[in-house]
């Protein structure tokens, strides 16, 4: 879900940002517009090729790849996974962007993961219990796209990306409680990721500008079981506006 940001005029003045290349610079501005109010976002260089590129045929998510790198060699953000997700944190975000009433991250921190993918012990925030380990996931990780998952560590952190999906591409911020994750998890288990991201693109296309329908567009509605097995390949979210 993309967000209003602003840009100081000291922007242009530094150093670091000066020495981007002009469409990184332009890119990194894009990472604000995307970047939840702590400043995380999922990072799939796919993604950010069809929301900030979407006229540019030119341009592929191989090009966005290199971007990114730069943008991080130069310290603005920092790339890091879980063993199955890519996040992206922007660097001194509260320098960039000053948010009233910002909503807490569904992303886990950076400090909240150890090297093995895994929660800190010591982890207070309600990043907690947010990823699963990575037992049990290495297999199923080609899974996560578009296969069906069959360990339930796998389902679980699939579960947590279903939900934060949700949350970009409706503007909500749905936590990620027991009910809804559990709920998520179910489904997991007769359909894939994919499956349930196609789900949310389709009701949001249907149900996004419609005043009646747009409070459906929550985790109860899209994913009982009722509801969601009826959902699932019936609508095929139009790519980049093309048919």
């Amino acid at each position: 879900m993309a967000r209003i940001r602003s840009i100081k005029p000291s922007f242009w003045d530094s150093v670091s940002i000066g020495n981007l290349s002009i469409t990184a610079r332009l890119l990194f501005i894009a990472l604000w517009t995307h970047a939840d109010d702590e400043g995380r976002s999922v990072y799939d260089a796919r993604l950010l090729k069809a929301r900030v590129f979407a006229f540019n045929d030119d341009i592929t998510p191989v090009n966005v790849d290199k971007w990114i790198r730069e943008i991080e060699k130069a310290g603005l953000i920092r790339l890091y996974e879980n063993g199955v997700r890519r996040y992206l944190q922007v660097t001194n975000w509260k320098e960039h962007q000053k948010i009233d009433r910002p909503q807490p991250s569904t992303i886990p921190s950076e400090g909240s993961l150890n090297g093995q993918g895994e929660l800190d012990e010591d982890s207070t925030n309600d990043q907690r219990g947010l990823v699963g380990g990575r037992e049990g996931i290495g297999g199923d990780r080609k899974g996560l796209e578009g296969t069906l998952m069959s360990s339930k560590a796998a389902r679980r952190t699939a579960a947590l990306e279903v939900l934060e999906y949700l949350n970009q591409q409706a503007g909500r911020h749905y936590k990620p409680t027991k009910s809804h994750t559990t709920m998520i998890e179910a489904r997991l288990k007769d359909h894939s990721l994919q499956d349930l991201r196609d789900v949310i693109d389709s009701k949001v296309e249907e149900w996004g500008k419609n005043e009646k329908m747009e409070p459906y567009l929550r985790p109860q509605t899209l994913f009982n079981a009722k509801n969601c097995d009826g959902y699932v390949g019936v609508f095929k979210p139009i790519v980049g506006g093309k048919k």
